[in-house]
C-alpha cells in the first residue's frame, strides 16, 4: 500500500462558531451533509490521503486517514445533520483498514447523538489489514429507553429513541495506541463520500487536522456547529 498526504498537516477548525441556542435547529438538515477533521493534537490527524489500495469496485485512489497515537486522537465531523429525524434517518456504514490487527477497542466508531442524550455507535469487532465494511449489525447503543445494546442493527438504535432528532455526528477513536486507519466510502445522512471531491458545501473543509482548539465543545455541544 502506497500511501502520501495530499497536503501540508495544518490547524483545522481554528475558530468554532457559536449560534445563539434559538438558533440551533435552523437547518434542521436542509443543507447537503459536508465532513470536516479535527484532533486532539499529540501527533494524532485526519484528512484525506492519496492511496492506491482501495476498497472494491472503488477506484479514486483516495481515502481518509485517521492516524491515532498513545496521546491523542482524531476524527471526522459530520455538518448539516442537526435536526433530522432520528425514525427517518438512514443507515450508514463505512470501509476501513487498520495497519494493525487486534480487536478493535471500539474504534474507529460513527457516532450518533439523539436529543434525548442518547447516541448510537457504528464499529468494527476487529482491525483487519484488509478492506472490510462496517454496516449492519456492528451498532452498540446506549441510553433512549433501551439503555446499552450491543451488536444490534440501525432500526433497533432508532426505536430506543422514539420522537427524539439527531443533534450530533462524527467518526472518533480513542488514545492509547500508535495506529493508522483508512476510511473509505463513508456513506451517512443519506450521502456517500469515496474522494475530497464530494466534500462540497457550506461546512466542508479538506484540509488535515492535527490539533483542534475547543475539541470538547466541538464534539459534545450541537449548537457549536454551523448546521
Amino acid at each position: 500500500m502506497s500511501i502520501k498526504f495530499t497536503g501540508a498537516l495544518v490547524v483545522a477548525l481554528a475558530a468554532l462558531f457559536v449560534l445563539p441556542l434559538g438558533a440551533s435547529a435552523a437547518d434542521n438538515g436542509n443543507a447537503p451533509p459536508t465532513l470536516s477533521f479535527f484532533s486532539g493534537g499529540g501527533g494524532a490527524h485526519a484528512g484525506w490521503v492519496a492511496t492506491d489500495d482501495q476498497p472494491p469496485f472503488d477506484t479514486d485512489h483516495q481515502a481518509i486517514q485517521i492516524h491515532d497515537t498513545t496521546a491523542s486522537y482524531a476524527g471526522v465531523l459530520v455538518h448539516h445533520v442537526y435536526g433530522m429525524a432520528t425514525a427517518t434517518f438512514p443507515n450508514s456504514s463505512f470501509w476501513f483498514k487498520s495497519n494493525l490487527v487486534a480487536p478493535s477497542l471500539g474504534y474507529p466508531r460513527l457516532v450518533i447523538q439523539f436529543s434525548d442524550g442518547g447516541r448510537g455507535e457504528l464499529r468494527p469487532l476487529t482491525w483487519q489489514p484488509n478492506w472490510t465494511q462496517v454496516a449492519d449489525p456492528n451498532w452498540d447503543n446506549n441510553g433512549g429507553v433501551c439503555g446499552f445494546v450491543y451488536e444490534t442493527t440501525w432500526q433497533t438504535v432508532q426505536a430506543c429513541h422514539p420522537g427524539t432528532f439527531i443533534t450530533n455526528e462524527y467518526i472518533t477513536t480513542d488514545p492509547g495506541i500508535d495506529v493508522d486507519f483508512l476510511i473509505d466510502d463513508l456513506t451517512t445522512a443519506g450521502k456517500t463520500w469515496s474522494s475530497a471531491s464530494d466534500n462540497g458545501g457550506d461546512g466542508a473543509d479538506n484540509t488535515t487536522a492535527t490539533f483542534t482548539p475547543d475539541l470538547d465543545a466541538l464534539l459534545a455541544n450541537p449548537i457549536s456547529l454551523l448546521g
